[in-house]
């Protein structure tokens, strides 16, 4: 991916990336860095590069949403919950804004567990909305995964089918 910001930028350095300008195509280049980083656990890059891309980014740009989408799970995976739902509730409003709605779901999903997490109890209706609308563009394995995620991995009180369990 560096080589290919170095293909238009060909003194590209990584460490000095808030120095060029970029094209659509090498914002994704950038963010899809930012992901490398988070998978080998450097975080602060992560952070920092979705940061810097947030305020890059044109709040017009249809990738606006998924780099404040990944904004917030950075800020999910260092504890502040806060900021998660601030951020995912932002990738919301941009992604209908924008009528960019393909990856709504993990974004409704996100901000469910991130209620959770806050025990807002909000995120009954977050999750309705996110298995809703796996529903709506037929992808009942997505949904089937969500619910799955949502029961093992974050202890949500939801059956197999989605409804809420009473506590």
């Amino acid at each position: 991916m560096i080589e290919g910001l170095k293909l238009t930028q060909p003194d590209y350095d990584l460490k000095q990336y808030e120095e060029y300008h970029y094209s659509p195509i090498e914002i994704r280049l950038l963010m899809n860095l930012a992901l490398v980083h988070w998978n080998l656990k450097k975080d602060e890059m992560y952070f920092d590069i979705l940061k810097f891309l947030s305020d890059y980014v044109s709040e017009n740009d249809n990738l606006y949403p998924k780099i404040l989408y990944n904004l917030s799970n950075a800020y999910g995976r260092f504890g502040n919950h806060e900021k998660e739902l601030e951020y995912v509730s932002k990738s919301i409003d941009a992604a209908i804004r924008l009528q960019s709605l393909k990856e709504l779901h993990f974004f409704y999903y996100t901000k469910a567990l991130a209620e959770y997490s806050l025990q807002d109890k909000n995120w009954k209706n977050s999750i309705r909305l996110a298995l809703s609308t796996c529903e709506a563009y037929k992808q009942e394995t997505m949904k089937g995964r969500l619910i799955h995620n949502a029961k093992v991995k974050f202890n949500m009180p939801i059956d197999d089918e989605g409804r809420i369990l009473n506590q």
